[in-house]
């Protein structure tokens, strides 16, 4: 391994020891109140006089993103933008970008990013660790363990008795585990420095089973479930005796989630509009579908970078007219502001560049050596639309790591040998 050689390594550091974390007083931003995006930006800043050369490493996602803000620049002709959501999106765009960079020249550093992954791992169980203290002080009504959470919190449910460990919500935690963690696992299957990172895979899991903190953990880690038993039933093709019991477990395993999780066995007998949180959701996407259905140029070449509010402002009166929750403060904020957020990635690609260019990109993010881990992260995104996120960066970069699907030669040495379902 060579030696490292890049300036700002604390600042990289503290930005992945900050991953897990993301529920600061202090952080800019509400609704993913994250800080290691803005700590990975300084770290790029550091290294301002290397980044040109790993743009030019990085220069087909480069020109990728150049060609979707060309696409903007036409659909900007009839949606002028609204500087304040323009801003809003190009900064989560810009620190999806910088995280990217950063992780480039790290490696480029330390050779791989096996050292980043054992940090990252240990910093996910203290994270575990948080939550499980948090899990006894609401157990035990600790009140001077809530109201030091409360001080340091910028969005404080543990009061209201739901385990939060360090992110903004305890949804947040699906993210985390399954596009994060679980592709960073198999990525560096073989090396010892991914150890800590599995066990603290396997502590959220078992936690969240144990205590069903969060309906989404539990939804979407059935569903990872059956995307991994989809992926080896097509790669492998195990024998009927294998597959049928298998398919029965899964089977039996959703009709336990439905029957011990409440607020699952609510939607499941009353439809979406029996949880508000997935109420609200829907009304945005409903939104949305009811713009593309009368503009079909805005479905097939969005609107342009920042003016995802234009469909669902659209599409807002239809979308109210089929609303049937009691919860309506959704329907009161989209109809006074401008929406910045329609809470699941493939629906903003399309708001925001189009069903061709959203068709485009999937297409350039499979990769068939490791189809599970490309079908996991838009599984991950379908409820979460931040640019910014690590899951979709840390995908593009194996990728580009890999080189050219086809390409022969050997493994990286952050890679090792092929998992089954990866």
């Amino acid at each position: 391994m060579r030696a490292e050689t890049g300036p700002g390594r604390p600042l990289f550091t503290l930005g992945v020891l900050t991953v897990p974390f993301e529920n600061l007083w202090f952080a800019p931003s509400k609704g993913w109140a994250a800080i290691a995006p803005l700590l990975l930006f300084l770290y790029v800043l550091r290294n301002a006089r290397r980044v040109p050369a790993s743009i030019a490493r990085l220069r087909p996602v480069f020109a990728v993103v150049l060609a979707l803000l060309a696409l903007s620049g036409v659909r900007y002709l009839s949606h002028p933008p609204v500087a304040a959501n323009l801003l809003d999106a190009a900064r989560s765009l810009f620190l999806g970008l910088t995280c990217l960079v950063a992780i480039d020249l790290r490696c480029r550093d330390a050779d791989d990013l096996g050292p980043t992954v054992r940090l990252l791992g240990g910093a996910y169980l203290v994270a575990l660790l948080f939550g499980v203290v948090q899990w006894i002080a609401i157990r035990t009504g600790w009140d001077g363990f809530l109201e030091f959470h409360r001080s340091i919190a910028m969005r404080d449910v543990v009061r209201r008795g739901r385990v939060q460990f360090g992110f903004t919500e305890p949804a947040f935690a699906a993210m985390h585990v399954f596009g994060v963690m679980l592709p960073l696992c198999l990525r560096f299957r073989s090396r010892p420095e991914a150890r800590p990172l599995l066990v603290a895979l396997v502590g959220f899991v078992v936690f969240g089973l144990a205590t069903r903190f969060s309906l989404r953990f539990v939804v979407e880690g059935l569903l990872v479930l059956s995307l991994a038993g989809a992926v080896l039933v097509v790669r492998r093709r195990p024998p009927l005796r294998v597959v049928v019991p298998a398919a029965l477990a899964l089977l039996l395993a959703g009709a336990v989630a439905v029957e011990k999780v409440p607020r699952l066995k609510r939607i499941v007998a009353g439809g979406v509009y029996a949880d508000e949180s997935l109420a609200a959701r829907w009304f945005r996407v409903r939104a949305a579908a009811a713009a593309w259905r009368d503009d079909p140029a805005g479905l097939l070449f969005g609107y342009g970078l920042g003016n995802l509010w234009v469909p669902l402002r659209a599409g807002h009166a239809e979308a109210s007219a089929a609303y049937d929750s009691s919860y309506r403060d959704e329907l009161e904020v989209l109809a006074q502001r401008r929406a910045t957020s329609v809470l699941s990635l493939p629906v903003r690609l399309v708001c925001e560049f189009g069903l061709l260019a959203t068709l485009a990109l999937t297409v350039l993010l499979f990769d068939r050596r490791r189809p599970f881990v490309s079908l996991l992260i838009p599984l991950v995104y379908l409820t979460f639309d931040s640019y910014a996120f690590y899951a979709l960066w840390l995908h593009v970069h194996a990728l580009v790591r890999a080189g050219p699907v086809g390409e022969s030669g050997p493994a990286r040495r952050d890679e090792g040998p092929r998992p089954t379902i990866s």
